[in-house]
């Protein structure tokens, strides 16, 4: 998946690569865009319609939050939103960082 910031337009580019890790049995993210990359997993998969995809707990203290998750949610045939929230403390607090409503390209 590609995401690219329209409004506003801030220059913002990613792709998104999701696959499955046999070996681990859990499903995986490779998250790469301007400000570099990142991993993520979900050892439950898709239930319900949605996909949680979560970042391994961070220590570092210079981090801007300890831990991220992209929620993937279906809402019909071409079309899910991505809710990614953020916990600014290693007990995984969740807060909403963004909202995203994304339709398939027709190109």
């Amino acid at each position: 998946m590609n995401e690219q910031d329209v409004e506003p337009g801030t220059g913002y580019l990613a792709k998104y690569l999701i696959g499955y890790d046999p070996g681990q049995k859990h499903l995986l993210e490779f998250d790469a865009n301007n400000f570099g990359a990142a991993t993520y997993s979900s050892d439950q998969g898709w239930k319900n319609g949605t996909l949680t995809m979560v970042s391994a707990v961070s220590s570092d203290p210079k981090a801007p939050y300890a831990a991220n998750r992209f929620i993937y949610s279906a809402s019909g045939a071409d079309s899910f939103t991505v809710d990614w929230e953020i916990s600014k403390t290693q007990d995984l607090d969740w807060t909403q960082a963004d909202h995203l409503v994304c339709k398939r390209s027709k190109s």
